[in-house]
């Protein structure tokens, strides 16, 4: 399933930083990790957090990521949660 960038955006501040609706109306378009490397640092910070209690998710989400850090984008660190989502969901 294709999603929108919206909705990718929704997801992760959701599903990852664990964000309310309310917040994310708030910070959305101001917070796009897809655009920002900032905003995507913040989901590979959240993701550290998770080795203690989901290691799967944490597992997922760093194999999925580029072994160069030159092939690292914003894009490719939500791909990687993504990832992680899907197959721990």
């Amino acid at each position: 399933m294709t999603m929108t960038e919206q909705q990718i955006v929704v997801t992760l501040a959701t599903k990852v930083m664990g964000w309310s609706k309310e917040q994310i109306d708030f910070l959305y378009p101001a917070w796009n990790p897809l655009q920002n490397i900032a905003d995507a640092w913040m989901i590979v910070e959240k993701f550290k957090t998770l080795r203690e209690t989901n290691y799967l998710a944490y597992l997922v989400f760093y194999e999925h990521i580029p072994s160069s850090i030159y092939a690292i984008t914003p894009r490719t660190i939500c791909d990687a949660a993504l990832e992680a989502l899907e197959l721990v969901a």
